[in-house]
């Protein structure tokens, strides 16, 4: 629940808030709640966080 709270207090970037719901209500026809993008958006970027870390991890043992 915390997380829920947390995720509809950030604004995305670049009217990526707008943009993407309507985009996808144009295309498919179907609502998609902010709340459910902005938890999809955070899991995408502790994603990307855990991979980047990965990558700098195996650039370090290549050097090392």
């Amino acid at each position: 629940m915390e997380q829920e709270e947390d995720a509809s207090a950030t604004p995305l970037l670049g009217g990526a808030d707008h943009y993407i719901p309507n985009s996808i209500h144009d295309s498919l026809g179907l609502p998609v709640s902010d709340c459910s993008l902005r938890l999809k958006l955070l899991a995408s970027e502790y994603r990307r966080r855990i991979l980047q870390e990965h990558v700098f991890a195996l650039e370090e043992d290549l050097r090392g």
